[in-house]
């Protein structure tokens, strides 16, 4: 198939129609990684016909739009996107004079967000007849991910699976003649099972399921809670297999992005304590995505937003007996390593574990080792503060270092390129210097987010080991 010919600096993600016909090009403009200074999305009528820019991204914004298909005479685009509500929906939109039909819309989160399976990597978001390219379902998650059908003969097909197979089926492909469905079964336990159903017979084959069996993982449960300014706040718990939500020793766990969510199934950190016997509390804070524009953009406008959600949370779960008060810990990777940071600092008496992988410490450092010698990027001050502003020195732990007295596991990365090792070099000499020595593991071969098996193990074994020691006076 044809690619677009992307430059120096470019990354191009090809968008085809349903002729396999390159029609569309997403394209993200980076002199070097991590460095973005433009985004925007090409069009053409035809392979005859010059390149337009359809779309222009404002890089201040965390804003989408996804290119999902086109219509079966393709003329018209499939497209999901937050530009036009607060929260993201199918549209049919018309390229040449951009008038759009609404496909589907949720009044309550963002349409199509991706479900995807660990097991395979799988990603499930609308699916489309293979022929036409005809949208036949959607998907959201607002506690769980749901599954809409957009067509009378999904609905009954989904229907009979529902009756044979149970909740939280997900169809992840369908022939051309209806006869079979790929099914992905995900819950808060499941981490991944796939089977062939024949929606004829109502039979259906096992083609594949995770190594990690359901009865040794603990449920998880969505939770809202309002914060002290009257917002309301998501999340997830996860228990200890065979525990109940009362007096728990409990970790707060925190994403990374800061543009990221959890969902139902926890995530492989969750996932790891909770077999401590802790249990964890997954926040997703204002700036995570899903919930709507708003719940994003205002922790932008607010830096300090996420961090109070984050103590808030702490708050509710006290208040409402779930936690232990002396025995709270804190963890979380990238932004939310940074956050575990910030509050471990500000708040001393409240954590008594904290873990950052890969945490920013200071982001005047940062922003500056970022940008070199060029401009701060807009997509840089959506979610962290000027390099050399006051409110970047209110912001960065580096600011705390004496008051952070907590004990510390500081796990980062010699080939990062978006919180430089740099960082948590200056963070464990700060905190040595103040008294505070943290236990450290660094990986000297691991880029952000390790990703070789003997790198995840070294991680998690860590983990295990720091969580025993600092937690093991469990209630």
């Amino acid at each position: 198939k044809e690619e677009y010919p992307a430059q120096y600096g470019e990354s191009a993600i090809n968008i085809y129609d349903n002729s396999q016909v390159l029609r569309a090009v997403s394209i993200e403009v980076a002199p070097r990684r991590n460095y973005v200074t433009d985004k925007y999305i090409l069009y053409r009528e035809s392979p005859e016909k010059p390149w337009k820019r359809l779309i222009e991204f404002d890089l201040s914004l965390t804003r989408d739009y996804e290119i999902i298909g086109f219509s079966a005479d393709n003329t018209r685009m499939i497209v999901k996107t937050n530009f036009y509500d607060n929260y993201a929906s199918l549209y049919q939109i018309d390229p040449e004079t951009m008038s759009r039909e609404l496909i589907y819309h949720n009044p309550h989160a963002d349409a199509a967000v991706e479900l995807i399976s660990v097991l395979a990597g799988t990603p499930v978001v609308s699916l489309k007849n293979p022929e036409t390219g005809e949208i036949l379902t959607a998907i959201y998650i607002d506690d769980k991910a749901r599954l809409v059908c957009l067509r009378d003969e999904m609905a009954t097909i989904m229907d009979n699976v529902r009756a044979d197979l149970g909740e939280n089926q997900f169809p992840v492909a369908i022939s051309p003649d209806f006869d079979y469905l790929v099914l992905l079964h995900r819950d808060d336990r499941d981490y991944g099972s796939y089977r062939l159903y024949n929606v004829e017979s109502r039979k259906d084959t096992l083609l594949l399921s995770s190594d990690i069996p359901i009865k040794d993982v603990g449920h998880t449960y969505p939770v809202s809670f309002k914060t002290s300014n009257g917002q309301t706040v998501f999340g997830y718990l996860t228990l200890p297999l065979g525990k109940s939500p009362r007096n728990l020793p409990l970790i707060i766990n925190v994403h990374g992005g800061p543009q990221a969510r959890y969902v139902w199934t926890p995530n492989e950190y969750a996932l790891l304590v909770s077999n401590l016997d802790i249990g964890v509390l997954s926040v997703d804070f204002h700036f995570s995505i899903g919930y709507g524009n708003e719940y994003t953009d205002s922790a932008s406008k607010n830096m300090l937003l996420a961090q109070q959600d984050v103590f808030d949370s702490v708050n509710w779960a006290i208040n409402n007996g779930l936690a232990a008060p002396e025995f709270i810990g804190i963890m979380g990777h990238s932004y939310g390593g940074y956050i575990s940071f910030y509050q471990a600092a500000v708040h001393p008496d409240v954590y008594k574990a904290v873990i950052s992988l890969m945490g920013v410490w200071d982001w005047t450092d940062l922003g500056l080792e970022l940008i070199e010698d060029d401009p701060v990027p807009d997509y840089h001050r959506c979610s962290a503060p000027e390099p050399g502003t006051e409110l970047a020195q209110v912001l960065s732990p580096s600011s705390y270092a004496d008051k952070l007295k907590s004990p510390i596991l500081i796990i980062y990365a010699g080939q990062d390129d978006a919180v430089y090792p740099s960082q948590n070099i200056r963070a464990i000499k700060e905190l040595t210097e103040a008294g505070n020595t943290p236990q450290v593991l660094y990986l000297p071969d691991s880029g952000h987010t390790p990703d070789t098996l003997e790198n995840i193990t070294a991680v998690f074994e860590e983990i295990k080991s720091f969580l025993t020691e600092q937690m093991k006076a469990n209630p």
